[in-house]
């Protein structure tokens, strides 16, 4: 009988050890850092600006860091695959670089020649192709959707055409998530910026734009969650952190103060809500953005 229980007690043993082993992720692999970004069909001083910071950063950190253009969602994946089998690496951090637009109405990551959002994301088309990602990736890998408004839970303004919706931020990270292969996916309650510096462990993707539109009712709640993110895990679910930087590696960051904590920005946020005037922001982009990406190309 003694024997049996030891045999039992052993098994248990054995099996949790087992769990433990497959449930485990190494951490000691070859890790890089990913930047992608889009080609712009148009001048745009802020990808500009972004691009040129972000092959500067490559240029002096390749060991780390690998910074990827790409004019479709096929041509990321296929640069990736590439990059990562050739150095039998998994990815470290990503950073999805992307506009998002208000006027959508809903939280956007723009891949190339789609967009992703709560409900797009869900196509096979769109979601096996973001899975090719997620083979480089596990619970240790960091991704950021590196667009305005990507973690935004609240309502968008409208108009009678375009009434509000609410833009599902969160569940665009969650979804991301799971394809990424359980990685930590963070996202911008608010506007990203781009300054110099982006690269450099500070505050150059928090603040506002300056252009006379933002200046509008209809972008309150971005104005009040200036420097706000939100990250996103399988297993600890959703949390409110302060804002997310990158180093000259691309490691991306959690800063211990929030852009918003500093008075001197508090004082600025609240001196530029109370000049927000209406009709800054035509209803003109509510029509401008009402389709994703994929089906203005397919007008065009």
């Amino acid at each position: 009988m003694k024997t049996i229980i030891v045999l039992i007690i052993l098994l248990s043993f054995s099996q949790h050890s087992y769990a433990r082993t497959v449930d485990s992720v190494p951490n000691n692999i070859k890790r890089l850092n990913i930047v992608l970004s889009n080609k712009s069909s148009f001048p745009d001083a802020a990808m500009m600006s972004f691009h040129t910071q972000a092959w500067w950063n490559q240029l002096w950190h390749r060991k780390k860091i690998r910074f990827i253009i790409a004019n479709s969602i096929d041509e990321a994946t296929a640069r990736i695959s590439r990059i990562m089998d050739k150095e039998h690496a998994m990815i470290g951090n990503i950073w999805f670089d992307s506009h998002g637009h208000m006027g959508r109405r809903v939280s956007i990551l723009e891949m190339g020649d789609v967009e992703l959002n709560y409900q797009s994301i869900k196509d096979p088309q769109i979601d096996n192709r973001l899975k090719v990602i997620g083979r480089y990736c596990d619970s240790l890998t960091v991704a950021s959707i590196g667009s305005c408004y990507s973690g935004a839970g609240y309502y968008s303004a409208g108009t009678d055409s375009f009434p509000p919706h609410r833009m599902n931020g969160d569940s665009l990270m969650s979804l991301m998530a799971a394809a990424l292969n359980n990685a930590t996916v963070y996202g911008s309650v608010s506007w990203i910026t781009t300054k110099p510096g982006l690269f450099g462990s500070g505050y150059a993707f928090a603040g506002n734009p300056w252009a006379k539109k933002f200046k509008d009712p209809k972008f309150r709640s971005a104005w009040d969650s200036l420097g706000v993110w939100k990250s996103y895990t399988a297993e600890q679910g959703f949390r409110y952190i302060n804002t997310v930087s990158m180093d000259h590696s691309a490691n991306i960051l959690v800063k211990d103060k929030s852009f918003l904590d500093f008075p001197k920005n508090k004082k600025k946020q609240q001196k530029k809500i109370k000049h927000l005037k209406e009709g800054n922001f035509s209803d003109k982009y509510f029509y401008k953005y009402k389709d994703p990406l994929q089906v203005k190309k397919a007008k065009n």
